[in-house]
């Protein structure tokens, strides 16, 4: 199976490749640190499965890369704080 871009190994099966894929789980894992959780707890499963949707969205469905959602959690924190 060829790589239809950077981070999308197959759109049809929703697919992402390992350098998309290494992003999503590091991210994932961040999350959990801030909310003091580790990302195998059970109380942290259902934001785990929300992130996994979003970033298979930002991936797929709006073709972002990896610098774009950098960018867009970057702005959507400093939102946040202020």
């Amino acid at each position: 199976m060829r790589n239809e871009t950077e981070f999308i190994k197959c759109s049809k099966k929703r697919y992402l490749t390992a350098k998309a894929q290494k992003f999503t789980d590091k991210s994932i894992r961040i999350a959990a640190e801030n909310m003091i959780l580790n990302r195998l707890s059970p109380e942290f499963k259902e934001t785990k499965l929300k992130l996994q949707k979003i970033m298979l969205h930002l991936f797929i469905d709006k073709k972002l890369s990896i610098e774009e959602i950098k960018k867009l959690i970057k702005n959507r924190k400093m939102l946040i704080e202020n």
